[in-house]
């Protein structure tokens, strides 16, 4: 009896393993340069990099049943109960996203050069944003990420707002942050 109530429950918990578990990839080096821009969007949620994780976990706190993290015992036994399944099933994420999205693609030459062209801007937008950033800390003797932080970084440099509007329709930046710097920002990204 308790063999297959194990196995029931194993096989409800394996079922329901998205909705109560999530597969996060962390970019600990913060110059670590992702271009996620093809990637499908589930990819692009899943990974973030290390100055956003906190705010990460605490979205998805906000976004569960409370009464799950009631107690210190409740949370041990839980994490206990994550530990033993995950040490049981050793699953290989590198191997399975790899399977199950990472197709090769040839690109025509005259695409590919474009593409190559485009990560160049990229990467020259994204140097002058950083020496910017640089500057303006050192000005106004902040953090640089007071002016902003590498996820809103990347953000800036793949929708490249023209104006002070289209930056608060991002949505990314706090309302000092565009006072402070958003123009600023803005006559550099105007360049790209």
């Amino acid at each position: 009896d308790n063999k297959i109530w194990n196995t029931i429950k194993r096989a409800i918990a394996e079922n329901n393993f998205t909705n109560s578990h999530r597969v996060l990839v962390v970019a600990a080096n913060n110059e670590t340069i992702l271009n996620t821009k093809y990637a499908p969007k589930d990819i692009k949620d899943k990974v973030i990099k290390a100055d956003a994780l906190i705010r990460k976990i605490q979205q998805d706190l906000d976004r569960t049943d409370k009464d799950l993290w009631d107690t210190k015992k409740g949370i041990e036994e839980w994490a206990l109960g994550f530990l033993k399944r995950s040490v049981e099933n050793n699953v290989n994420y590198y191997e399975f996203y790899k399977e199950k999205f990472i197709k090769e693609k040839k690109l025509a030459s005259g695409r590919k050069e474009v593409i190559d062209k485009i990560e160049e801007y990229n990467s020259d937008l994204k140097n002058k944003l950083i020496e910017f950033r640089k500057n303006r800390s050192k000005e106004l003797n902040i953090p640089a990420y007071y002016v902003f932080t590498n996820e809103e970084l990347d953000s800036l440099i793949e929708n490249k707002p023209k104006t002070l509007e289209e930056l608060k329709e991002m949505k990314i930046l706090s309302p000092i942050k565009i006072k402070t710097h958003g123009e600023l920002m803005i006559n550099i990204i105007k360049m790209y």
